[in-house]
């Protein structure tokens, strides 16, 4: 029996939630601050509002980071195990798909894509 074919970048880049890729292009768009007294030091979280993405620090009073780190929460379909999309081929990936969904790659150009808003 073969192994199951891993897939390719371009490949995971394309079965990826619009928002996902944006957020692995330009970075996550926090808001939604919250924090909380955590025994030793304060729980911030943060949201991202396109990916629903949550990231924990945890600040001590003085607000240097405290010992414990936190991390990331991510949506279930956002992380791709079987394939690297945050290395150079894989960031290519994820840019080369948003251009495609925005129609630039194949001569159709528009000008914003998302929300059904298109500016000028």
């Amino acid at each position: 029996m073969s192994p199951a074919r891993k897939p390719q970048p371009h490949e995971a880049a394309a079965a990826l939630n619009t928002n996902y890729l944006r957020c692995r292009d330009l970075g996550h768009a926090w808001e939604d601050y919250t924090a909380e007294w955590a025994g030793e030091a304060f729980r911030v979280t943060v949201v991202c509002y396109r990916c629903d993405a949550r990231r924990t620090r945890f600040v001590q009073r003085n607000g240097f980071y405290a010992e414990k780190h936190g991390g990331y929460d991510y949506p279930k379909d956002y992380q791709v195990p079987e394939v690297n999309l945050r290395n150079t081929e894989g960031r290519a990936a994820v840019r080369f798909e948003l251009l495609n969904r925005q129609g630039v790659i194949y001569g159709k150009k528009v000008s914003h894509i998302g929300n059904g808003k298109r500016r000028a």
